[in-house]
């Protein structure tokens, strides 16, 4: 039997056909594993994101409530004096009083006790801002429809390293004939009219560490300069 050269030279060819396989295998082994902890570290994140974010949607709509209480009060108590005598009322003794309607009435007393209780309960809290419509008696009498107040507040998350913010505007509905039932009560005690999310800025300095090479005096980066070797103007330096 003649062994030919040619077939000598294959022999432990299946032994590199092995290795190089073997060397493949673990590049995409290690290229899944990276894929796999970079989605596991991307999934805790969103995980801990959504838990502050609804953490923040519960102060949100608890604050929510607390307004909605006053103004449901403000309604209530305003609903009372109705059940009176309103024309008994005295009010900066102002002749047109006893002119209005007792739906311009209840609107002028809604509107008073409003800002007073509001001006009562965000005194000392930073984090709400109340916008008072301008209004009066005059205005009232003359059948001029008023405008809606505006309170805003910010509910924040103040763990991390970037607090989480939700800061919300809402808007004081005015008891205007067409927002107004029969028995005085508000169709709609407010609007939502912002609802914005954010989060507190960061400096890129203090996550990354970033050096600039042009950071130097202008001295320094002149002694950095080579000179020129041949002592000749006309020669280019190096």
């Amino acid at each position: 039997m003649i062994v030919h050269p040619y077939y000598k030279h294959q022999e432990g060819s299946s032994s590199i056909l092995v290795i190089i396989l073997m060397v493949v295998m673990m590049v995409f082994g290690l290229a899944v594993l990276t894929t796999s902890l970079s989605n596991q570290r991307l999934a805790e994140k969103k995980q801990d994101w959504l838990h502050d974010y609804y953490n923040l949607e519960g102060l949100v709509e608890e604050k929510i409530g607390e307004i909605d209480h006053i103004l449901l009060s403000v309604q209530d108590e305003a609903m009372n004096y109705m059940m009176g005598d309103p024309y008994s009322l005295d009010y900066n003794r102002d002749a047109h009083f006893e002119a209005l309607t007792k739906q311009q009435i209840f609107s002028y007393i809604y509107m008073e006790l409003l800002k007073e209780r509001l001006s009562h309960s965000i005194k000392g809290d930073k984090s709400l801002a109340l916008y008072m419509t301008d209004y009066d008696i005059n205005a009232i009498y003359n059948g001029y429809a008023l405008m809606p107040s505006y309170i805003e507040f910010d509910s924040y998350h103040l763990e991390g390293d970037y607090p989480k913010h939700i800061t919300v505007r809402l808007a004081l509905l005015p008891p205007n004939p067409d927002n107004l039932k029969e028995n005085f009560q508000l169709i709609d005690r407010y609007d939502i009219t912002s609802y914005y999310q954010w989060q507190d800025a960061f400096q890129y300095d203090d996550v990354f560490e970033f050096e600039d090479v042009f950071d130097e005096p202008d001295s320094e980066l002149l002694e950095a300069v080579p000179s020129n070797p041949f002592e000749d103007p006309n020669q280019p330096l190096p």
